[in-house]
């Protein structure tokens, strides 16, 4: 399935890549709804035993300066996050 932040639907317009390095096709985000019929999520979830989210197993830390921590620290955490379900799972910390 394909996740969308709901609040993303906010927006005036979004940035997609267009298929090539560098191509981007800026849209209203409700157009992008009909096409790939996305699961709308809200919120994070917080397990109160791992301290991480039941969807992104992000901390509260993590989630909250999402925006702000620049593209490399989100790279980096997008390798780091998927070894942290199994722990997580078993309510256990990073």
């Amino acid at each position: 399935p394909v996740y969308l932040q709901k609040s993303v639907l906010d927006l005036a317009r979004i940035y997609i890549n267009g298929g090539k390095r560098g191509f981007l096709v800026g849209m209203p985000p409700q157009e992008i709804v009909p096409v790939v019929a996305p699961v709308l999520v809200d919120v994070c979830l917080i397990d109160p035993v791992s301290g991480l989210c039941a969807g992104c197993w992000r901390t509260r830390d993590e989630i909250a300066s999402w925006s702000s921590i620049g593209d490399a620290r989100r790279r980096q955490l997008r390798v780091e996050l998927p070894q942290r379900r199994p722990a997580a799972a078993m309510g256990g910390r990073p």
